[in-house]
């Protein structure tokens, strides 16, 4: 019997189960093995890029090399500007500017030659040289910021109400250089630019707008584009390569692709978790590119971070060893580098995503992926056999040289046993078959397996069999 550990993650089950979970694992197609379907592979570590002191914490980062050379990162009210070193580091911060006394994540909106930083309840337009200078609203304050056509939009927090800047000039607003998202009393909560269309999410819809030649009327919204759905927060949505994402008052999380309508991607156990976390309203959503892959990252306040892979529309969750979150919440490329934001500690670093890294600078991450087995009557479980890459251990005493598989068994489908190890096999142990068993009787009509590894090695599963013929 083969078993399909990770692979049917975060699907709601019968019989009130544990949930199959994927942790620090995620699954990729595996056309070379078309009677397993995917294999299970390390989630990328992270290198370190830069420390910075402790007390502050990461609100965004982005890069724009047109006008300023480097990663901008956002910590607590700071804006600061890390210019490339040596390496793949990072070196020291110089300051843009403050963004007061704002809260929450921050908006990233660039022309050809300014960057406005907006978070709740003031944005800050910063240019080559450096200079800062506050964005002022006629009336009311900012919420969220975007940007085309040269021209800066920004949502008035608490209303429908979206006001523009001049061309070219991100601080100038006019006294009646607004326009008001229309047909039903609604507040627009955030705003998304894409392939010149700017989206005004609200609670209740999705209006598009279009720029025009106009100089009185210069956005107008797209006749018969309306989306009849609400956005849950203001950070809940976020552009990976060609797709917009974001997350629909009910929880669902959504891809719209340019010109479509949205697609639900979220199974409806992540749906669940979304709608009943306590500040669902706080939900962020961020992502990354890696190689042909498209990551979506969906932070849930109370209850931890999962991650959507386009690749095989599969979900998986990544965490830290000790917490239930992911330490890295926002991502830009740079330089051929995928670099990350610490969210999570008051310690804000930046880090950059690798391949070849399995730890979280140097901290262990811990892999674990569930399985359902069904059972006949009362049956015999003699071994579980695991499929991947033995003889991948480290050299020297380290933490790695002699890894190891770990192994749970619920065998009534819910009361987890204690632990069982295996071996991994040493270096150059390629035809090593990790083995657990005899395992005994499971009872029907299910029972669960949990396999987890905590060795910084890139042990890929490819597969598991129960009692195989071919030990």
């Amino acid at each position: 019997m083969d078993v399909r550990f990770g692979l049917d993650s975060y699907e709601l089950n019968e019989y009130g189960l544990p949930p199959v979970e994927l942790v620090n694992w995620y699954a990729l197609p595996a056309p070379d093995r078309p009677d397993k379907g995917a294999r299970l592979v390390p989630v990328e570590g992270v290198e370190n890029a830069i420390t910075r002191p402790s007390g502050f914490r990461g609100r965004g980062c982005a890069s724009f090399q047109n006008i300023f050379t480097g990663v901008i990162a956002v910590e607590t009210a700071q804006v600061l500007l890390f210019p490339p070193s040596t390496g793949n580091t990072l070196g020291s911060p110089a300051t843009l500017g403050s963004l007061g006394g704002t809260t929450g994540e921050v908006d990233f909106a660039a022309s050809f030659t300014e960057v406005v930083v907006c978070g709740s309840g003031h944005a800050t337009a910063f240019a080559a040289g450096p200079t800062a200078t506050a964005v002022t609203l006629p009336s009311g304050v900012p919420q969220a910021a975007a940007e085309i056509n040269q021209r800066h939009l920004y949502v008035q927090a608490g209303t429908s109400v979206i006001w523009y800047s001049d061309v070219a000039d991100a601080t100038t607003i006019g006294g009646s250089s607004f326009f008001t998202v229309e047909q039903e009393p609604q507040d627009v909560t955030t705003l998304l630019e894409y392939n010149g269309v700017v989206y005004a999410f609200g609670v209740t819809k999705i209006t598009p707008y279009v720029a025009t030649t106009s100089v009185t009327t210069p956005f107008v919204a797209r006749q018969g584009a309306e989306i009849r759905m609400g956005i849950i927060g203001r950070s809940a949505k976020t552009i990976i390569n060609d797709d917009i994402f974001f997350v629909r008052t009910d929880g669902a999380v959504c891809r719209m692709r340019a010109g479509g309508y949205p697609e639900v991607v979220s199974t409806e156990a992540i749906q669940r978790l979304i709608s009943s976390d306590a500040d669902s309203d706080d939900v962020v959503l961020s992502g990354f590119s890696f190689g042909q892959r498209t990551v979506l990252q969906v932070h849930i306040p109370n209850t931890g971070d999962y991650f959507y892979d386009a690749s095989l529309g599969l979900w998986h969750r990544r965490k830290a060893l000790t917490s239930e979150f992911w330490r890295y919440r926002f991502y830009t490329q740079f330089d051929g580098l995928v670099y990350c934001q610490n969210a999570v500690d008051l310690t804000p670093h930046l880090g950059y995503l690798s391949n070849e890294t399995f730890t979280d600078r140097g901290d262990t991450l811990r892999r674990e992926a569930t399985a359902i087995v069904p059972i006949m009557d009362d049956e015999a479980v003699d071994m579980l056999v695991l499929e991947g890459q033995s003889g991948v251990g480290l050299p020297g005493a380290v933490q790695g040289s002699e890894p190891l598989a770990m192994l749970r068994v619920a065998r009534d489908g819910r009361t987890f046993e204690d632990e069982l190890t295996t071996s991994l096999g040493l270096t150059g142990e390629y035809n090593w078959r990790p083995t657990f068993g005899p395992l005994g009787y499971f009872k029907p009509p299910v029972a669960v397996l949990k396999i987890a590894l905590s060795d910084p090695i890139g042990y890929t599963v490819t597969g598991a069999t129960i009692n195989p013929d071919y030990v």
